[in-house]
């Protein structure tokens, strides 16, 4: 069974590509390259042409599109409008998610 540390640790762009560079052996500007193409790709494809992207064994890639709606500013108590707003949201697929209990190890 994994151990949860109660800590989370965060991988930045850097520290990405430096395990991606120890992995596969290639140079640092290349993966950096084709980490940026793949970004932009996700933005253009999902944010503003409205496409889906699933990567099989990892997840989904959607747009969530949030409808205009009345709020209030908590200070004055004023009603403002909230405009809509488009972004993307990214669902896990089932292979990577590990349920209570349960070993990711493979025993035979």
């Amino acid at each position: 069974m994994i151990e949860m540390s109660t800590k989370k640790v965060i991988v930045g762009k850097a520290e990405l590509l430096e395990i991606l560079k120890e992995k596969t052996g290639l140079p640092k500007k290349s993966l950096e390259s084709a980490l940026i193409a793949l970004t932009d790709t996700i933005k253009e494809k999902v944010l503003h042409d409205g496409i889906d992207i699933r990567i099989k064994d990892f997840g989904t890639f959607k747009q969530k599109v949030t409808s205009a709606r009345k709020g209030r500013n908590p200070r004055t108590g004023e009603e403002l409008q909230i405009a809509s707003t488009t972004s993307i949201s990214f669902s896990v697929s089932s292979s990577l998610k590990i349920r209570d209990g349960e070993d990711d190890t493979d025993e035979e």
